[in-house]
């Protein structure tokens, strides 16, 4: 199972209380895995840039088809799709970023980052910051 689609099939984000909550849960369980599985975790978000465009365009056909069914729901709340749009592009630029700069040992402390930046263009800042500080078994 990559990490992406640990994000949407994941026993705890199954287990989140509501919508909110499951986007911090998947993320949560993915920067697990990614911490638990470095070298896929380095080869899907960082090293997938020296193999060229197809292998980019392929990760991201996979990515795109994971956050879609994770945001899902969020969509019927009425997020705006240049956002969402947007909030994936920051998504790939963090994990990459955090992989390089901080190591993917660290990536479980992405969660929080990531969780806002997904949530915030659904449900608002302040909620999204509620959200992404807690660890989405519990309603923020």
């Amino acid at each position: 199972m990559s990490g992406l689609e640990s994000l949407t099939s994941s026993s705890s984000t199954r287990r989140a209380p509501g919508w909110p909550d499951s986007v911090r849960a998947a993320f949560g369980a993915t920067c697990a895995f990614f911490a638990a599985e470095p070298e896929l975790a380095a080869l899907r978000e960082v090293a997938v840039y020296s193999a060229g465009p197809e292998a980019i365009a392929e990760r991201d056909s996979i990515g795109s088809q994971m956050f879609r069914e994770l945001f899902g729901p969020g969509e019927e709340l009425g997020g705006d799709p240049v956002a969402r749009e947007a909030a994936i592009g920051a998504l790939y630029a963090v994990v990459g970023r955090w992989i390089r700069t901080q190591g993917t040992k660290a990536m479980p402390e992405a969660a929080p980052l990531l969780t806002y930046i997904s949530l915030a263009p659904f449900i608002g800042a302040d909620r999204a910051c509620d959200v992404a500080n807690g660890d989405g078994l519990r309603p923020a």
